[in-house]
């Protein structure tokens, strides 16, 4: 990547810099002022950068930083990197949603310093405080993320719950797990559950359930004949 002006030195001269990421070269030829320096064989010399600094993960968060996400709404995570970078395909970050982890997938921010990752929240993702899933959670999936020189991105991210990582920048949890009710008889959870009563009984059940919910009858057999609690699930 040629930077700088022009300037004039011996020709065929070759100079780099100490940390080796400028290099001079010279050039026969010379400039309409070649009259002066001609009696002094001087030439040009170009001068260019050498960029061979691949783009790492600085850190991972999103906006709003705190918020409780429900079955099928979307969760945005935001990478950041060092530089600018330019994407290709479509990168993945696997995040830790519960029993079965998911991937969110790169929608947009190529040609910027920060890409955008989208995912949805399935039926039975739950997480308290949600973060990827390790060190190495993002992948390029068959695409890429270069800078503008094509240095290929570091990918590693920190450790999950670490500084710069999504749960230490973001308080997001997720939640697409039914409630689990304890009926009057059968475990928590059973999809059935039975009781015998006499007439005039006025005080059947109390239900319990493994998180708060609001309680309400639905249609069924003498519906009409009882009522519930919606706070305190006594029926």
């Amino acid at each position: 990547n040629e930077v700088g002006p022009t300037i004039y030195a011996v020709p065929d001269a070759t100079s780099i810099s100490g940390d080796g990421n400028i290099i001079a070269i010279g050039e026969d030829g010379y400039s309409k002022m070649s009259n002066i320096y001609l009696r002094q064989n001087v030439g040009r010399v170009k001068i260019y950068e050498i960029d061979t600094v691949q783009p790492t993960v600085q850190f991972v968060g999103s906006s709003p930083s705190i918020k409780t996400y429900k079955l099928n709404e979307s969760v945005e995570v935001k990478v950041n990197f060092s530089e600018t970078v330019y994407v290709t395909g479509s990168p993945l970050i696997k995040l830790e949603t519960g029993s079965t982890d998911r991937n969110a997938t790169y929608s947009s921010g190529s040609e910027s310093d920060t890409l955008t990752f989208l995912y949805t929240v399935n039926d039975g993702d739950y997480s308290s405080d949600l973060d990827y899933s390790s060190t190495s959670a993002l992948s390029l999936n068959g695409g890429s993320i270069k800078d503008e020189h094509g240095n290929n991105a570091i990918l590693t991210l920190a450790s999950p719950g670490a500084t710069e990582s999504l749960s230490k920048n973001t308080s997001y949890a997720i939640d697409a797990l039914a409630p689990k009710v304890k009926g009057p008889s059968g475990e928590t959870g059973s999809a059935t559950s039975t009781i015998s009563i006499e007439e005039n009984t006025t005080a059947v059940h109390t239900f319990t359930a493994n998180e708060i919910v609001t309680w309400s009858l639905d249609e069924g057999n003498n519906r009409e004949k009882f009522t519930i609690d919606e706070s305190t699930g006594d029926l």
